[in-house]
């Protein structure tokens, strides 16, 4: 490729090497910046999460501070009952914890 471009001239091994290390350092960084992820799809979408994330533990705090509207507290129930039948989710001690509230 540079024998095309500079075909009167005669470069050395090493001039070669200098060459092509360069134009791979700035296609390398033409690529990084062409392939840079935009972000703002994945901001919006950060967002919407944490608002349903905060909705979703003041439901479930509902249960522990009886703060809440009496269907959150009938949520939270049901959850716990539900969660009850797989051993492997919650403590026995947690569940007659949240049944005694």
């Amino acid at each position: 490729m540079l024998a095309g471009l500079c075909p009167q001239t005669v470069f050395a091994e090493s001039d070669v090497e200098v060459f092509y290390s360069k134009l791979k350092y700035i296609l390398g960084l033409w690529s990084a910046e062409h392939d840079r992820l935009d972000i703002a799809p994945l901001v919006k979408t950060f967002t919407a999460m944490g608002k349903e994330l905060k909705k979703v533990a003041e439901i479930l705090s509902g249960h522990e501070t009886g703060l809440r509207e009496i269907h959150d507290i009938a949520i939270v129930s049901q959850l716990a009952t539900i969660l009850a039948l797989d051993p492997e989710c919650l403590s026995e001690e947690y569940l007659n914890h949240m049944n005694h509230l």
